[in-house]
């Protein structure tokens, strides 16, 4: 049966035991008071319920233990055993749930699986005594899987969810749980969730402790100064375990420490599962306020979102905030991630910094004439405005490894400039021996003077984002060490030293051929020691816009890189100084060798260059004429052979390998004579003789032909050959120096060409003439070396495709040979001096017609010449492509008209086999004449022609032969030729072959 005790006191040197299902009630008291040298226990018993401790009135504890009786303290002991649930409830100003008062020197133990719930004015009230000494302290301990839920609840005053001093001491056990909630409190505030303060007597200082495993959770709710977890003076807080601290009132911390500055006195770090958290959300709330000491978080995550508040506000020269593994979080108006101010120092590894309210600033140092500093490595620090500002005194920031992201990524002007912080103003509430708080009022946070401003800044390994600025009367000293800093606005800072890294300009905003729409970097000097700066410029003509470096009144040493990206600009062929894009002001200066170009390749001549449409750009320091010494830096494309006043372009690489490009495949679908493509056509037999030569003196030597003899012979009459299949090969390699190229060059071309084809008869005349049709298909390779002073190349063609031809022979040797094709192209186009790729697999299409005539005119002894004429025409087009440089390029007028005389000198023989089939052979010497009648070829890049046409009038000689077996029923062919330009002997030359073989069907 359970029992009900009413005000239980528990006299001094005894034992009690409470057991479940037990009530005790204060009236108008305290509930259950234990005196000196007791022991209580709070056990399970055979009656199910909860332990029950009810209090009322003023001072009417539910729990009390005091130093009540007679006789040495030797400690009071007070164990929630196993597994046993308390609900402790007060109803009564200035009643504590549990007091463990001032020299009871009590033990307090939760044990493992019990529950405690207490609902009071202040949940726990640990303290010490003044008079003894050392001090007699209270301890208390949750052991594992143990629960203690706190609910502070709303009276007039100062209120506490859990107050510690005097040397008192609270741990967290693995395993074990700790809520404290406090209500709303009013409008007075002054409310922690817990305190962890010092007795005002001994200065001995609260300890509260958790292992890494356990839970504390700490949430207040008062419309102001209401804090979360409060550590000051010699109190220390040391949380390994994890911890949830939320705050809703204005004027109120998450976590404040005002402590010893000789040691760190705040720590909460999640070591264990899980993360820690804090979160405020009235205004003016700080996540974590630091006014003097040293303070820890690890693995912990703070947020707030009311406005003018702060996620870290670290104050004053003894002040000093690390952070490890967390992230700070701000989305209120004018609340900061991190301020450092008046001398404070922060440091973080792989902290998350991020703000979005209006006119909040990521990290921002501060102060009057002092020097605060903050170091990071890894992590982020993100802004919808300022990134890192910087306002009063001397702030020395370094990052190693961190993404710094803002509109500006660093803002350097005088405190004045920038919203002024809220003087925050607040309280220390230390404890007396009574357990009643002694409140002393500190001064405010100072508003900082106004004045100068110096930021000293080193970003090794980081990616910065954003602009810079530096106020007029402040100065930014900026080191960039492996970092990438990629610059969103224009941009000014005092000394900057690039030491390498790059510093990319993003692309301009607004039409890119006005310079309003570009980026300048303003320093007063600039120091490179192997760094890269990306400048985007409208490539065009002299005085093209271009983002700058501007040096203002000071020197530009070492050395750097100019990355420079072409903003659509077609290219132009510059007559003056070129395109600015480092420019020296007020007498600043640079020496010669500051800048290189990061190029698109190099020159012939060495020099690296950028390519801009059809035009190539060299980086030059000091302009042209007047403006040689000028110390400014610039780009140009003209030649390094141009002489003042006849710049002469100085074209990009592609230019040749393009230009050259609808020669290639010109010669690719090149229709061959009639003579190449079947071999002989046309056969003159001998007549049978009436005598032949013989050993008889009787008939002078003059004998009759006899029937044998006769079958050997023909019957005089011409045989032209019809239908047949046959396949060929040919080939060519040629040396060409144009006559016209826009960008001289000269080139090396290797085709060979697999052809095969079906003729058939159409028509055969009365008089032996034949109409002969076919058809054909045929597929190539070019592969063509071009040598230019612009830059070498290659192309690489392949091209297919059909055809067909109508031929007319007649018995009298004269024919017309009539031929058309169509082909398509791919074609890889390579630079050799930019050593990649100009374009691959680009398609293209072309159409040839040719027709020949010419007539066998018999000498004597099986001789003929042939004169012959022929005339083909070729069209080709190229697929419009842009080049690797951003060029547009595409097929302008490609169209040839060749002509070509010839003559051949033929020899013919015929006979019959020992199996009496006919064989034939056909030898001939050619000679020919070739003239390009039609303009040269012409390619446009990015709107500029240019032109190649090669030497018009050529010579060419040859030989060849066919020959048949089989009563004319297997033919092979062949023919070697040397071709050159007449103009120049040997410059242009082109050696061809080709051999076939054919079958009468």
């Amino acid at each position: 049966m359970a029992d009900n005790y009413t005000n239980l006191v528990v006299p001094p040197n005894s034992s009690f035991v409470l057991s479940s299902g037990d009530t005790v009630t204060g009236t108008n008291n305290t509930a259950l008071r234990i005196q000196r040298n007791s022991t209580v226990t709070l056990s399970n018993g055979p009656v199910a319920g909860p332990i029950t401790i009810n209090s009322s009135g003023t001072n009417g504890h539910g729990i009390w233990t005091t130093t009540d009786g007679s006789g040495s303290i030797t400690g009071t002991s007070l164990t929630f055993g196993s597994g046993v649930t308390t609900n402790i409830s007060t109803n009564g100003n200035l009643s504590y749930g549990i007091h463990l008062g001032a020299g009871a020197q009590t033990h307090l133990v939760f044990e493992q699986g019990s529950t405690t719930n207490i609902r009071a004015y202040l949940g726990m009230m640990l303290g010490a005594s003044a008079a003894a000494t050392p001090a007699l302290t209270n301890d208390v301990v949750l052991r594992p899987n143990s629960i203690v839920n706190i609910d502070a609840y709303q009276q007039p005053g100062i209120f506490q969810g859990i107050s510690m001093s005097g040397g008192a001491s609270l741990h967290l056990d693995a395993g074990s749980q700790l809520s404290v909630h406090v209500a709303d409190g009013g409008t007075t505030g002054y409310d922690r969730g817990i305190l962890v303060s010092q007795n005002v007597n001994t200065g001995l200082g609260g300890i509260l402790t958790s292992d890494a495993g356990s839970l504390l959770t700490i949430d207040t709710h008062s419309n102001n100064q209401s804090d979360g977890l409060y550590t000051i003076n010699t109190g220390r807080s040391d949380l390994r375990g994890v911890t949830q601290i939320t705050t809703t009132g204005d004027l109120s911390a998450g976590a404040f420490l005002y402590a010893d500055p000789d040691m760190t006195r705040l720590t909460i770090s999640a070591e264990g599962p899980g993360r820690s958290s804090i979160s405020t959300s009235g205004t003016e709330s700080e996540g974590l306020f630091i006014y003097r000491g040293h303070a820890l978080i690890g693995r912990t995550d703070v947020s707030t979102t009311g406005d003018t508040s702060a996620g870290a506000f670290v104050y004053g020269p003894e002040s000093s905030l690390v952070t490890e593994d967390s992230t700070i979080t701000t989305v209120g108006s004018g609340s900061d991630g991190v301020v450092v101010h008046s001398g404070a120092t922060v440091s973080g590894s792989d902290t998350d910094i991020a703000v979005s309210g209006a006119g909040s600033i990521g990290l921002f140092l501060t102060g009057s004439g002092t020097e605060q500093t903050a170091s990071f490595s890894g992590g982020s620090i993100a802004s919808n405005g300022t990134a890192i500002g910087v306002g009063g005194g001397t702030g020395g920031v370094s990052l190693d490894g961190v993404t710094v992201k803002g509109i500006d990524w660093l803002d350097v002007k005088s405190a004045s400039a920038f919203r002024a912080l809220p003087t925050v103003s607040f309280g220390i509430d230390q404890v007396a021996d009574d357990g009643t708080l002694v409140r002393t009022s500190l001064s405010p946070v100072a508003v900082v003077a106004a004045g100068s401003t110096t930021a000293n800044v080193t970003a090794r390994n980081s990616t910065l984002t954003g602009a810079a600025f530096t106020e007029p009367g402040s100065v930014s000293n900026v080191t960039l060490v492996d970092t990438l800093w990629t610059m969103t606005g224009s941009s000014n800072l005092t000394n900057l030293i690039n030491d390498p890294s790059l510093i990319q300009y993003t692309p301009p905003v607004g039409d890119p051929t006005v310079l309003a729409s570009y980026k300048t970097l303003t320093v007063a000097n600039y120091v490179g020691q192997g760094g890269e700066i990306g400048l985007n410029t409208y490539l065009g003509a002299d005085g093209s816009p271009s983002d700058r470096l501007i040096v203002d009144g000071g020197t530009i040493t070492g050395n750097s890189t100019l990355a420079v990206k072409n903003t659509t600009g077609p290219g132009a062929l510059t007559t003056g100084d070129g395109i600015l894009v480092v420019d020296t002001v007020n007498g600043a200066t640079s020496v010669p060798t500051a800048f290189t170009l990061a190029s698109d390749y190099v020159t012939e001549q060495g020099e690296p260059a950028v390519v801009g449409g059809a035009y190539a750009y060299t980086l030059h320091y000091g302009g042209v004429g007047a403006n040689a010494t000028d110390n400014n830096w610039y780009l140009r494309s003209d030649a390094p052979s141009s002489t003042p006043g006849s710049p002469e372009p100085l074209y990009q690489p592609g230019d040749p390998v393009y230009q050259v490009y609808p020669q290639v495949l010109m010669a690719l679908q090149s229709l061959p004579t009639m003579q190449q493509r079947v071999g002989n056509r046309y056969w003159t037999e001998p007549a049978v003789p009436e005598q032949v030569f013989c050993k008889d003196p009787t008939q002078n030597f003059r004998c009759t032909v006899t029937p044998e003899q006769a079958s050997y012979y023909g019957d005089g009459k011409a045989t032209i050959e019809s239908n047949a299949i046959w396949t060929r090969i040919d080939g060519l390699h040629g040396h060409y120096e144009p006559r016209t190229a826009t960008a001289s060059m000269d080139y090396d071309m290797d085709i060979w060409r697999l052809q095969a084809g079906l003729d058939g008869l159409l028509y055969d005349a009365k008089d032996g003439a034949k109409l002969v049709g076919g058809v054909s298909f045929h597929y190539g390779r070019a592969v063509t070396d071009v040598s230019s002073v612009f830059g070498d190349g290659s192309l690489r063609t392949d091209g297919y495709g059909f055809g067909g031809t109508l031929t007319w022979l007649d018995s009298t040797g004269f024919y017309v040979d009539g031929q058309a094709s169509l082909s398509w192209f791919e074609s890889d186009l390579f630079s050799d001096a930019a050593h990649r790729d100009l374009q691959d697999n680009n398609g293209g299409f072309g159409y040839a017609l040719s027709v020949e005539t010419g007539k066998k005119i018999e000498l004597h002894d099986d001789w003929t010449v042939t004169p012959q004429i022929q005339l083909a025409y070729s069209n080709v087009r190229f697929d419009s492509f842009t080049d690797t440089f951003g060029a547009r390029i595409s097929s302008g007028g490609n169209d040839s008209l060749l002509g070509r005389l010839g003559v051949s000198a033929d020899k013919d023989a015929s006979w019959k086999d020992e199996a009496g089939k006919t064989r034939r052979s056909h030898l001939y010497g050619i000679a020919n004449l070739y003239y390009e009648f039609l303009d040269p070829s012409v390619v446009e890049v990015s709107g500029v022609g240019f032109e190649t046409g090669n030497e018009r009038l050529w010579g060419g000689l040859g030989v060849g032969g066919s020959y048949n077996w089989n009563d004319d029923k297997y033919s092979v062919y062949a023919e070697l030729s040397a071709n050159t330009s007449l103009k120049s002997l040997g410059d242009s030359y082109s050696l061809n072959g080709t051999a076939g073989f054919r079958v009468k069907w």
